[in-house]
């Protein structure tokens, strides 16, 4: 068997050399086969993989079988049924790119134009379009009554005949009426005004019959119609107004009047003694005291120290006899007297006093009086009764 290979091997050889190929053999090398680019499945992965979903569905389907065999089945059928139905999608027919049946096109019609314009007007153009006006009003501060202030849907819109445009028309000014708030706390007055929509102004004043806090006055009064937001102004009480009682003690009168009339109060009662802890004329006590609070206008009351001296009192007015025991209380006297007839007096009554009243005079000064008595009451001459001349 070697020789016989041999021998042929020797004559391959022969013949290759004959033909000019030399004496060794070339292998030259097969074209590769190209590899898929994913790693395919061997035919052993997947038959494992169908076996494995055929196990679920068994065991899924014998889930449902275990509670009651028919109900489960026909549920996971229907199940199935619903998952893997086909829903047609609706189209919206308002989309002007739905086609539309041919003998719709009549029923379509455009939204008319409609701001700007009166209530009447619009009703009009509504009517010519084919359409109905669906309103709502509104108060507006600067566009007058009936004008319409927007719509919906806009101009051009394609609707069908007889839809309706929601227009915004306005109502004007709000107009309310004023309510009463005088005699009502301020803390009242404010959320009854405010709630109708009206603004307030808070003026304060003074009252020495009102409390504190209660309004005294309105303006615009109350059933006044006005605009709504229009101001409204109420006038507050501060109740009694109080001031400082100023030093009196320590001043002459004179004084003293001046500082009480300059605070705001008045000179009440002043008493006089003869003796006392300040100089001679001066104001000894005071009441109230200086520095307390009293209410504006109200009295202060003084005692003065006046030694040897008094104020004359007033006696015009007076029936003589009066006069006389007025002038005893403060010690002084009636040192001359002149009588004048005056008709149609009764009864003799002082017409006329020197020195005149608060005068200051030593006591027992004499003062001088003129005193009106009962005169005869004047005949009429024939000259007076005479006619005038014409």
């Amino acid at each position: 068997m070697a020789k016989a290979r041999i021998g042929r091997d020797a004559v391959t050889w022969r013949r290759r050399r004959a033909l000019g190929l030399g004496g060794r053999t070339k292998r030259v090398p097969l074209p590769r086969r190209p590899k898929p680019e994913g790693r395919a499945l061997k035919p052993r992965a997947w038959m494992l993989v169908g076996v494995l979903a055929i196990g679920v569905t068994v065991f899924l389907i014998a889930a449902r079988l275990i509670g009651n065999p028919v109900t489960g089945l026909t549920q996971l059928i229907d199940e199935a049924r619903a998952t893997f139905a086909f829903t047609p999608a609706v189209a919206d027919s308002s989309s002007p790119l739905v086609p539309r049946p041919a003998g719709r096109e009549a029923d379509l019609v455009t939204a008319p134009s409609l701001l700007g314009i009166q209530r009447a007007l619009a009703q009009e153009r509504a009517a010519a379009a084919g359409v109905t006006l669906r309103v709502d009003e509104v108060f507006s501060d600067v566009a007058p009554a009936g004008l319409v202030l927007s719509q919906a849907p806009p101009q051009g819109a394609a609707l069908a005949r007889g839809d309706a445009v929601a227009v915004t028309i306005s109502a004007g000014r709000a107009a309310v009426s004023v309510p009463s708030v005088v005699g009502l706390p301020a803390a009242q007055a404010r959320p009854a005004l405010e709630g109708r929509g009206l603004q307030t102004v808070e003026l304060l004043e003074f009252s020495p019959d009102v409390a504190g806090g209660i309004v005294l006055r309105q303006e615009p009064l109350a059933g006044s119609v006005v605009d709504r937001r229009s101001l409204v102004a109420i006038t507050i009480s501060r109740g009694i107004e109080a001031v400082s009682v100023p030093v009196a003690t320590g001043r002459t009168e004179d004084d003293a009047r001046r500082a009480i009339e300059l605070a705001g109060l008045s000179v009440g009662t002043v008493m006089y003694r003869e003796s006392g802890g300040v100089p001679n004329g001066m104001v000894e006590t005071q009441a109230p005291v200086a520095g307390a609070t009293a209410p504006k206008g109200s009295p202060v009351n003084l005692t003065i120290v006046r030694v040897g001296e008094v104020a004359v009192p007033a006696l015009v007015g007076l029936s003589l006899a009066a006069a006389e025991r007025e002038l005893q209380d403060y010690r002084l006297v009636v040192g001359a007297m002149s009588r004048v007839p005056a008709p149609g007096e009764t009864a003799e009554r002082v017409i006329g006093q020197e020195p005149g009243p608060e005068a200051k005079v030593p006591r027992g000064f004499g003062l001088r009086l003129l005193i009106a008595i009962p005169g005869p009451t004047p005949t009429p001459t024939p000259a007076d009764q005479a006619p005038a001349a014409g």
